[in-house]
């Protein structure tokens, strides 16, 4: 049995026993459940005996009260001068913080990779995009207005614009824009955006109101506002695909306060500093 023979205020720092709790005792009291399945305390003892040392170990152990900890293990055998193992010392960093930030500098990069990719594929979409919606533009021109085929080609042009606001809110996330404050009007934003989530199919069965917003004034960047709405709206609507009934009200008081209640689901409310 591996057991720990003293134990230190360094140790006891990490994993918050005092000596009394460890010495004598078996380290397996240090390991986690799958560890102990999976045999590692005995591939540890194993290799101390092959080599006489381990180096940088990186495993996962327990604190007393509960926390696992990366701690990274260097440990070497103990002989007497005739060569028998009399013990063995160890020395444990606790490195969860470490690879902790670590973890979150990968994340971090992989997400600006990706942001890389969205913006070159946004870029790829938008230019023939542009191309497409004018194209259909000078078709829709040569069609008489009481044509049947003209209320088609409005909808194909109504789709190239979503798919284009699409593209434009992808651009956005790949290269986030500093937020730009003036006064806007809340009423304005809430309004603008239900009137584009009204467009969808779903929306039809939805009654939108708003109450309290009258000549209501807020320092905000008006798009990135917009885009709130836009989001909360769409959640909304979502939640009450039989229908139902959208109100929005707005507090006028140290802060601005915008409750959105569906008929069906969850209270939102959203406050915002003067």
């Amino acid at each position: 049995m591996l057991a720990a023979q003293t134990w230190n205020n360094g140790a006891r720092r990490i994993f918050g026993y005092e000596a009394s709790e460890v010495v004598g005792k078996s380290f397996d009291m240090f390991f986690p459940p799958e560890a102990l399945a999976s045999g590692e305390l005995q591939r540890i003892k194993d290799a101390l005996e092959r080599d006489g040392f381990i180096r940088d170990y990186e495993c996962v152990r327990l604190a007393k009260d509960g926390r696992r900890i990366v701690a990274n293990i260097t440990s070497n055998l103990l002989r007497d001068k005739k060569g028998r193992v009399i013990g063995r010392s160890s020395i444990i960093r606790d490195v969860t913080r470490l690879r902790k930030l670590q973890e979150d500098l990968v994340r971090s990069q992989s997400l600006a990779a990706v942001g890389e990719l969205a913006a070159t594929v946004a870029h790829e979409i938008k230019n023939p995009l542009a191309g497409i919606s004018g194209a259909i533009q000078v078709m829709r021109d040569a069609i008489p207005a009481s044509d049947p085929r003209r209320p088609v080609v409005a909808e194909i042009l109504e789709q190239i614009s979503r798919l284009d606001s699409t593209v434009r809110d992808l651009l956005t996330f790949a290269r986030p824009t500093t937020p730009v404050r003036q006064q806007v009007d809340l009423g304005e934003t809430l309004s603008r955006a239900w009137s584009l989530i009204a467009q969808q199919p779903g929306a039809g069965r939805v009654r939108f109101a708003i109450e309290g917003v009258d000549a209501v004034r807020i320092s905000a960047d008006a798009q990135l506002l917009y885009q709130v709405w836009l989001n909360l709206f769409q959640n909304a609507v979502e939640a009450m695909p039989d229908g139902g009934e959208l109100r929005v009200h707005v507090s006028d008081g140290d802060t601005i306060r915008i409750d959105s209640q569906p008929t069906r689901g969850t209270t939102v409310c959203v406050e915002i500093p003067k």
